[in-house]
């Protein structure tokens, strides 16, 4: 009877058990998985920034103008003044609609570093609206005043593509935080396979 209380390791047929870590092994986070994670979310704003810019100016429609002692006037107000709001209008849909897609694939895709998605999202959502703001401009007719300097009277010119301000910029990573805040407060947390 003593023989069987002094028995050390496991009772026949029982499983075995989890072997110990190794000293100096403990339980590290993935640095490299999280960057590598921050990188993709932020990469993949900046291509969808880019994809926004050329969707916004597609969007937008310019109004027509002619040149009048070297000054571009549009040719109708009552069309010129929608055209202008209009540019400001798009950019903010298109930026919002574009960021909180993002922001909720990212909560939904890479929910293991939070905080890194948090700050992957905010970085990935200025550089997407800077890139939208930048493509878009680009892609827009250029500046109908500085050509109508050296143009002759009766030129009609296109006008530009514009947006109202830098604050607008906000609206993508705004709305890039707005849909990674649900998902992560929504949805419960993948369970780790082993």
């Amino acid at each position: 009877m003593s023989d069987q209380l002094t028995t050390s390791g496991p009772p026949p047929g029982a499983p075995d058990a989890p072997a110990e870590p190794a000293p100096g092994a403990a339980a590290r986070p993935d640095w490299r998985g999280a960057l590598l994670q921050g990188l993709i979310v932020v990469v993949g704003f900046a291509a969808v920034g880019a994809l926004c810019g050329l969707i916004w100016e597609a969007l937008w429609s310019p109004a027509p103008g002619a040149v009048v002692k070297h000054v571009w006037y549009p040719i109708s107000w009552d069309r010129a003044q929608p055209v202008a709001f209009a540019g400001t209008g798009w950019f903010v849909i298109v930026s919002i609609v574009a960021g909180a897609l993002l922001g909720a694939l990212a909560g939904w895709r890479f929910d293991r570093a939070e905080l890194v998605t948090l700050v992957a999202v905010i970085v990935g959502g200025l550089l997407a609206a800077y890139l939208m703001r930048e493509v878009g401009l680009h892609r827009s007719p250029p500046d109908p005043q500085h050509l109508a300097k050296t143009a002759a009277d009766g030129t009609r010119l296109p006008s530009n593509l514009r947006l109202s301000g830098w604050g607008l910029l906000a609206a993508f990573p705004g709305a890039g935080l707005a849909g990674l805040a649900t998902v992560l407060l929504t949805v419960s947390k993948r369970v780790k396979q082993e």
